[in-house]
């Protein structure tokens, strides 16, 4: 085998067959498994054997594998490889584990029977339901406590019996229930962890009692969840303040002028903006204290002009300052 972009060559005297460079194939390094050879220095295994790497070994794919020809060495496959080493993709098979039957707990041995949890269906909460006959009367609204059904998880013996069944729903842990009613007969059961029959990996089985009714339990009450009051959110309903500082009330201003309007604004959370309004047309607006507006009084003489200051905070409340001044 030759690795591109080395090359061989041969005198005409010399026969070769079933090598890479005269077969149709290709190799690359996308063909080994590694082509670090830094391991084939190391130390042997204590038989002797070479030291177990992955240089030179061929990977799934390879156009190597099954290309050579039968020289009388043992290979896989329907012919040997190309390369050093025999690539084999047969894992070696796992044994496969002989369950361990679960024991048959005693008393039940004529009427122990495997209950089908995988056809369960979801009671609500940790109850779940598996519908058919027992073999023994069930429980129901005028005899609450007659069947003498036993239940078992994984060959241990589950309960208590004759559970209500809103008991099964919220605390489960066990609690069954043989009831019979105008659905018909069925049996309404909790895993002990409350997980999910169908999926747990446990094994469910049943039996009939010795004739004596399993004790009826004492059903826990749920205790009812007081719930928490949501505090009242809150909300910001105090405005803010605002105030004209220049110019002042009743002064004049210069036509044909720029004058700057200037406003203070305070706010027990904060001020958002302050509009500026000239006889009550927007005029300019203010995101940042100092507040102020530039405003270009016009020509005209003996007019009065209202200045209207109106400040923001984040809740939307406002507040306004008013004043007068006269172009003279």
């Amino acid at each position: 085998m030759a690795f591109s972009p080395n090359t061989v060559s041969f005198s005409s005297t010399v026969q070769h067959s079933f090598n890479s460079w005269n077969l149709p194939v290709t190799v690359s390094s996308a063909d080994f498994q590694s082509l670090d050879y830094s391991g084939a220095t190391g130390p042997r295994a204590s038989d002797g054997s070479l030291p177990t790497l992955s240089f030179l070994k061929l990977v799934f794919g390879s156009d190597l594998i099954d290309k050579g020809t039968n020289v009388g060495l043992p290979y896989s496959g329907s012919a040997p490889d190309l390369g050093a080493y025999e690539f084999s993709a047969t894992p070696t098979p796992t044994p496969t584990p002989t369950p361990t039957p679960t024991p048959i707990p005693g008393g039940c041995a004529a009427t122990y029977a495997t209950l089908n949890a995988a056809s369960a269906t979801s009671d609500g909460g940790f109850a779940w339901m598996v519908p058919g006959t027992f073999g023994t009367p069930a429980d129901n609204s005028s005899f609450p406590t007659q069947s003498i059904l036993r239940m078992f998880e994984n060959g241990a013996e589950i309960g208590p019996a004759h559970a209500v069944h809103v008991d099964i729903r919220n605390l489960g842990a066990g609690r069954f229930s043989h009831w019979s009613d105008a659905s018909g007969e069925s049996i309404r059961f909790s895993a002990t962890n409350n997980t999910d029959p169908r999926t747990n990996g446990k094994s469910y089985a049943t039996c009939i009692g010795s004739g004596n009714p399993i004790a009826t339990p004492t059903n826990t009450p749920v205790p009812i969840a007081t719930p928490t009051p949501t505090p009242t959110p809150y909300r910001d309903t105090t405005p803010p303040n605002v105030n004209i500082t220049s110019p002042t009330n009743g002064s004049t201003v210069a036509r044909k002028t720029s004058v700057t309007i200037t406003a203070t604004a305070t706010d027990n959370v904060s001020v958002t903006k302050v509009d500026f309004s000239i006889n009550n047309n927007l005029f300019c607006t203010d995101t940042s204290a100092p507040y102020t507006c530039t405003w270009k009084v016009p020509n005209a003489r003996n007019v009065q002009y209202a200045i209207t200051a109106k400040a923001y905070d984040a809740a939307g409340n406002t507040a306004t300052n008013t004043i007068t001044v006269t172009a003279q």
